[in-house]
Formats: structure tokens, sequence, C-alpha cells
């Protein structure tokens, strides 16, 4: 058993050394590029479309368009929408708490996609704020529980290196990709955020920021900078901001 073992560590570590896939995420343990649940980075594959259907049909149900509902003195009902992730086994949605900051009202809208590639909206459920955190805005949302979530999305913690590849599923659940342009950036108190070239509409805030693997590594607070780019919180900051550890998500 213990040859065996030693063996099947040397084909993996094999096969992560043999990949031309272009990507940095030799970090990821026991994962090749080239599995195919993640995604093809490797310039000109014709495998690459295909992978990113793929990954949108599996991650875009572990999803949810967040609703925050208030009611503005002399203006009437306004609601705030954004994205929010199911994370952990208890169904848990990690959002920003903007989104919810005020409301009278919280509300997800559970989605899918049709065989026709359609994503579509399952139903409105409310949600209970759980967590929150203004000075990081960050927010962490339960369901009833007579609700039964859809799978969650891994978490990856580690640290966000510049350069890394990140892609996300935003409000349109159109898949976005871009490099991670800079980390450690102090905004505000406690904060620890990073940036990546990627158009980041406002009504993306509170969306996972993924690896190739479709793993959480960070959450959108929405744009920054006269081009709106996207800034987000690493994963870890997330998770300490909220108070929590990955333990907590189990």
């Amino acid at each position: 058993m213990f040859v065996r073992t030693i063996i099947f560590s040397l084909v993996c570590i094999g096969s992560l050394v043999s990949c031309s896939c272009g990507t940095t995420y030799v970090r990821v343990p026991a994962v090749c590029p080239q599995d195919p649940l993640c995604l093809d980075t490797r310039p000109g594959s014709h495998e690459a479309p295909a992978r990113e259907r793929d990954f949108v049909r599996r991650h875009v149900a572990s999803t949810v368009e967040v609703r925050g509902s208030r009611y503005l003195p002399n203006k009437g009902p306004a609601v705030t929408k954004g994205v929010g992730a199911f994370v952990g086994s208890k169904g848990y949605v990690l959002t920003a708490y903007h989104l919810v900051d005020g409301a009278e009202q919280v509300s997800v809208v559970l989605r899918t996609m049709s065989p026709d590639g359609r994503v579509t909206e399952v139903r409105e459920v409310p949600a209970i704020p759980l967590v929150l955190s203004r000075e990081a805005d960050m927010a962490l949302l339960a369901l009833p529980m007579s609700e039964r979530p859809p799978p969650s999305l891994p978490v990856r913690t580690g640290p966000v290196i510049k350069g890394d590849p990140v892609w996300f599923i935003g409000a349109r659940t159109a898949l976005r990709h871009g490099g991670v342009a800079e980390t450690g950036i102090l905004d505000g108190p406690n904060r620890d955020h990073a940036d990546a070239s990627i158009p980041s509409p406002r009504e993306d805030a509170g969306a996972p920021v993924l690896n190739v693997c479709g793993e959480i590594v960070g959450v959108s607070i929405g744009p920054y900078g006269k081009n709106g780019a996207l800034r987000f919180m690493p994963i870890d900051a997330v998770l300490a901001s909220l108070s929590m550890s990955v333990a907590d998500l189990r």
C-alpha cells in the first residue's frame, strides 16, 4: 500500500509538470489544468469554448441574485441588486454588505441553466442576514431551514498573487476573465483588496471571484476607477472580516 501511494504521488506530480497549459495554477494541489472540469487556458485550444459553457452550466446554480428591498421617503420602494454565492454545507450565501445595508427585506433569486443554454430564474426566496461586516463590506446570509440549497462552490484559501488568472459569473451570468493586476491594496479600515483587469458593473457586486477550477478565491465589492475594473477581497480576508474560518463552513 505504501509503495502504491508513492507511485500514485509520482504520477500526479508528473502530470502537473507535463501540463503545457500556460497557466500558473500549479499552486492548486493535485489538480492539472488539463482536468476536464477546469477551464482550458491553452492559447488557441479548440476545447476552450466547450469548457467555458460547461463551467457556467455547473456553477450558475451555485450563484444567486441578491436583492435588498427598502422604502425611501419621498421616493418610494427601492431595490438594490447584486450577486452572491453558496458556500459551505449549510447553504450560506456570501455577498457584499452594501446590498443588504438598511434593507427591510432581503431575498435571493435561485437560477439554473436550461439545456438550450439559457439561464432562467427558478424562484425568489427570503434570506436572513447572519453575519455582517460594514467595514469590510461583506455579508453572510442564511436561507430558511425549509429550503434545500443547490451545491456550494468550493473555497480555495491562500494568498492571491499578482498575475493569477481569475474568472467570475456576474449578474448577467456571462463568464468574465482577467488577471490579478494588484494585491495588498488597503482601502479603508481593516480592508485588504485586490484589483483585476475585468470590467465590473455595479450589479456584479458580491459575485464570487473564481480560479481556473471554479474555487472561490475572493468576493467582488464592485467597480473601481474610471474604467470600472473589478475590485475584490481575497477569501482569507473575507472570512477574517466575518470572524469565520473554513471550518465554520463545513
